[in-house]
């Protein structure tokens, strides 16, 4: 307690009692303990990151026996797998057919995705997804240096 109240009339006495001017710190304590828990419980479900894996600027290339598979989508729909003409339907069938020809492994294969920059965002996704069902979960964007 702060205060200790004395017994009898004076201070003097055989039975006076001194102030305590010690101040219980123990619920400051506590209170401060669960704001701390709180705060470490909430601030990472308010953060959210996305993993990527971005390339160096200036870096050099990274070795690859094969030049990449370059697919490119055109700001009209148009999709060419190299220098040919695809479509959306057949776009596995094509890539896995030109990596064939390639003799390169599925699942190491380097294919490359460029757009135009007035490309509707809806087309160049359509065009990842066909790959991604396709089992091509290692594609490379392509930009231009500014």
């Amino acid at each position: 307690m702060g205060l200790k109240i004395s017994s009898g009339g004076g201070s003097d006495g055989r039975y006076a009692l001194g102030q305590n001017a010690d101040i219980n710190v123990t619920p400051f304590v506590d209170v401060m303990l669960v704001i701390l828990i709180i705060f470490m419980v909430a601030i990472p479900a308010a953060q959210t990151s996305i993993r990527l894996n971005l390339p160096q600027a200036g870096s050099r290339a990274q070795d690859h026996p094969h030049a990449p598979l370059v697919i490119s989508v055109q700001a009209g729909g148009g999709v060419f797998v190299g220098d040919t003409p695809a479509q959306i339907a057949t776009l596995a069938a094509q890539v896995t057919g030109e990596l064939a020809c390639r003799s390169e492994r599925l699942d190491s294969a380097s294919i490359h995705v460029r757009a135009d920059r007035r490309t509707p965002y809806g087309d160049f996704v359509t065009v990842m997804d066909a790959l991604h069902a396709a089992g091509f979960h290692h594609v490379g964007l392509v930009a231009e240096k500014i």
